[in-house]
């Protein structure tokens, strides 16, 4: 029997990336968040910038990062490399 879940639309893109990266990967992500003051997951009424990140694109464009593809979500210096563009 399928599992079926509802996501509230504030966190949905948190869930897919969650659900997509490693666990190192989004260790690295929450602790990213914590170091700019954001909370993690991040909302947009929570960071105070007017709107909640709609896509997995803009919940990194929040933290500062290039999108990184799920496929290179692996903890292996992805999120240093899209800090750097």
């Amino acid at each position: 029997m399928p599992v079926i879940v509802t996501v509230v639309p504030e966190i949905t893109a948190h869930i897919l990336l969650s659900a997509t990266g490693n666990p190192e990967h989004v260790a690295a992500l929450a602790e990213r968040a914590s170091r700019m003051g954001l909370p993690w997951p991040i909302t947009g009424v929570e960071s105070n910038r007017g709107t909640l990140p709609e896509s997995e694109e803009a919940l990194y464009a929040s933290l500062g990062l290039s999108y990184i593809p799920p496929e290179l979500r692996e903890g292996q210096g992805e999120i240093e490399a899209a800090a750097a563009g």
